[in-house]
């Protein structure tokens, strides 16, 4: 577990990196997992991965860099 804390930006990508590929989600970081339209089958499925990888990524931020980000995330 790496968290982000200001000095580890590469360290703290990777292993990021590593972990949302290892659970298939890498395409909601690189862009590939596209948000549906609403009311499309898919819509309801994709916010809950999306906000839980955004879960993860707050998880995996030291908290004192964490408030920065919470408003900043959009869905």
């Amino acid at each position: 577990n790496v968290k982000l804390n200001g000095l580890n930006f590469q360290q703290w990508s990777r292993a990021v990196k590593i972990t949302l590929c290892t659970k298939m989600k890498q395409g909601f970081l690189d862009g590939t997992c596209g948000k549906p339209a609403l009311g499309s089958p898919s819509y309801d499925q994709w916010i809950r991965c999306d906000s839980m990888v955004v879960s993860w990524l707050l998880n995996s931020v030291d908290p004192s860099l964490s408030g920065a980000f919470i408003y900043g995330i959009q869905q």
